[in-house]
């Protein structure tokens, strides 16, 4: 949950909606959600309300490249967009 945070802080999120009672699923593909739940898998869940985080994954684009990368793929910029490897490449 949320990879692009640290493990402390993601740990922190999921255990602020654990907490109320709200159940958190990972690694799970959403086959369907209508107004009376959400179907995942072979499983249907009935509910009132379904929040959804889906995940997020850098482009392949990055991979393989000289430019640094962060842990869930994502190319590291400076604040102006520039590359720090070269300046005159922005991303």
């Amino acid at each position: 949950m949320l990879p692009a945070f640290s493990p402390d802080l993601s740990g922190h999120a999921r255990r602020a909606l654990e907490k109320p009672g709200v159940q958190v699923w990972t690694c799970s593909q959403v086959n369907g959600i209508d107004e009376l739940g959400v179907q995942i898998g072979n499983e249907r869940i009935d509910a009132g309300t379904v929040p959804r985080e889906a995940g997020v994954k850098a482009s392949r684009l990055a991979g393989g490249t000289l430019f640094e990368t962060d842990r869930t793929g994502r190319i590291c910029f400076a604040d102006d967009l520039r590359m720090p490897e070269d300046p005159d490449v922005f991303a």
